[in-house]
C-alpha cells in the first residue's frame, strides 16, 4: 500500500469514529465526570486560543475551535487512546462541551518505537488498556527515548 493510500485509509471512515469508542464502566463515567476532570477540560480551553492544538500524553490531539468546542484532530490506533477519547467525550458532555469526532480525525498508526512498548492491538483487552494508561503514556515513551515529541504544544 504506497503512502497515499495509507493516508486515505486512515481518514475515509471516521465518521464512526464515536462508535469505536470502548463504552465506559460506570467507575470510569464516574471519573470522567468529576469536578477535576471538568476543570481540566476548560483550562485546556482557557490555555489555548482558537486554532491551537494541545497534543495530550494518552495518545489523543486536540484544537482549541472556540470557548465551547474543540476536536480531536488525531487519535493513536490503540485502545489506549481510544479509551481515553472515551473519557474525554464524557467529560466534554459534563462540562457543556462539543467535542468534534468525525471527519475532523486522523487514525494514525502507533510510532514504531511508541509501538514496540504496546502489546499487539489485537492481543489487548480493554481492562489491560484501561490499567496502562493509568501507568504511563504513548507520547511519554516517545520523548524518553529519543528527546523528540511527535506532536506540537502551542505555549
Amino acid at each position: 500500500m504506497n503512502e497515499e493510500q495509507e493516508n486515505r485509509k486512515n481518514t475515509i471512515g471516521t465518521e464512526g469514529l464515536a462508535e469505536r469508542l470502548p463504552e465506559l464502566t460506570e467507575e470510569e463515567l464516574e471519573d470522567a465526570t468529576k469536578q477535576r476532570s471538568v476543570a481540566w477540560v476548560w483550562g485546556l480551553i482557557g490555555h489555548y486560543r482558537p486554532g491551537d492544538i494541545h497534543d495530550c500524553d494518552s495518545g489523543v490531539s486536540l484544537q482549541v475551535v472556540s470557548i465551547a468546542t474543540i476536536r480531536c484532530v488525531r487519535v493513536y490506533d490503540h485502545p489506549g487512546p481510544f479509551w481515553n477519547l472515551s473519557m474525554m467525550r464524557a467529560t466534554c458532555e459534563v462540562a457543556g462541551i462539543c467535542l468534534e469526532l468525525g471527519p475532523y480525525t486522523v487514525v494514525t498508526p502507533l510510532p514504531e518505537k511508541v509501538g514496540a512498548a504496546l502489546p499487539p492491538i489485537d492481543q489487548v483487552s480493554e481492562q489491560e488498556c484501561r490499567e496502562g494508561n493509568q501507568s504511563a503514556s504513548a507520547d511519554e515513551a516517545v520523548v524518553e527515548d529519543n528527546g523528540y515529541n511527535f506532536g506540537m504544544e502551542v505555549v
